[in-house]
């Protein structure tokens, strides 16, 4: 989630999720704020289709060599 906070450009909405992530039930708050947050929210979808497209490469890759 440190990753998709990088990805984004506005201070207001890193603040926000950040400080989700540091209180109790920090993937709750998460969800949460980003749910709420349509720009936020299509992005963190691209954002997680792209880590999972990355992770199946890695794995095939590995179990190719």
């Amino acid at each position: 989630m440190e990753g998709f906070l990088e990805s984004l450009s506005g201070a207001r909405i890193i603040y926000r999720l950040t400080n989700a992530l540091e209180r109790s039930k920090p993937l709750r708050n998460f969800k949460n704020i980003v749910n709420n947050h349509e720009p936020t929210r299509q992005s963190w979808f691209v954002y997680k289709q792209a880590q999972m497209e990355e992770y199946v490469k890695r794995e095939l890759d590995e179990k190719t060599e």
